[in-house]
């Protein structure tokens, strides 16, 4: 009977030690036909914010491929040139829009696609760690709007000419609808506080070089009729807004449809073009 006791004993021992392996499945981004708008509250002078561009940038490319668009904001706060910059990212587009997004606390943070999610108060998310549920949250609301847009550039005379069509998907009666065409820059290397060090080849994407339309973008609307699509121009110099210091070459065209008539100011569909296709 003992050597019973002693037989179970240790069976049961050896099967609670031997615990089985989770398994946990692949993430699958869902399936959707919007893209969302991910702008990062960012600056040269802030050491923790290379590690939120990179979890930002794995979003965009890795994780939900297609489907994020990424802005760096450099506005108001630590964004000041630091010994050996050659840039300054810091205009003043990118400090109206930095404070448009506020409450926000500290960097790096984001904005995904300036909703204000349930049980929040600000617009802007400072734990990069959960940027990727709350992308995932849009992904699977519904498409509302459609957005294409062409654009024609001369790169002798500078002249940009961005040509929008917005498709409503549904009605929407009332709301606030505007239109907003910003210019980014990637592939600058210039110095960045990384930790405890500054990172003097440090390679700068997605810097917002100007918003071509109001910082807070131009009113288009009050309502959406589905079936009834809207078509805008925008047009800019881009020679006159840089004075010959951005590389053409390096730029995108990002262009948003947001309804600000609600609690949020909701971005409903983004997309990008880079600016010399």
């Amino acid at each position: 009977m003992q050597r019973l006791i002693l037989f179970f004993s240790c069976f049961v021992f050896f099967t609670a030690c031997n615990e089985k392996p989770v398994i946990v499945p692949p993430f699958e981004a869902p399936v959707s036909n919007r893209v969302v708008l991910l702008e990062e509250l960012t600056g040269v002078g802030c050491q923790n914010c290379p590690q939120g561009s990179a979890i930002a940038e794995s979003l965009a490319e890795s994780v939900f491929p297609g489907q994020v668009i990424i802005v760096g904001v450099h506005g108001n706060f630590l964004t000041e040139m630091l010994a050996n910059s050659k840039y300054n990212f810091k205009n003043q587009d990118a400090v109206d829009l930095e404070l448009y997004l506020k409450p926000w606390q500290g960097k790096p943070c984001a904005s995904i696609n300036r909703v204000l999610f349930e049980g929040e108060d600000q617009l802007a998310n400072n734990k990069p760690g959960e940027w990727q549920g709350l992308v995932n949250d849009i992904l699977q609301q519904p498409h509302q709007v459609e957005l294409v847009f062409s654009h024609e550039f001369d790169a002798v005379s500078g002249e940009l000419t961005v040509n929008v069509g917005i498709a409503p998907l549904m009605d929407i009666p009332q709301g606030e609808f505007r239109l907003t065409v910003m210019l980014t820059e990637s592939h600058m290397i210039d110095p960045q506080k990384n930790g405890n060090i500054i990172e003097d080849d440090y390679e700068h994407n997605h810097v917002l070089r100007d918003i071509v339309t109001n910082f807070d973008g131009d009113v288009i609307g009050n309502s959406f009729t589905k079936g009834s699509n809207l078509t805008r121009t925008v047009t800019a110099n881009i020679q006159e807004i840089v004075d010959g210091e951005w590389l053409p070459e390096n730029m995108h065209i990002v262009v948003a449809i947001a309804n600000t008539g609600g609690v949020g100011k909701d971005i409903m569909q983004a997309a990008e073009a880079h600016l010399m296709e």
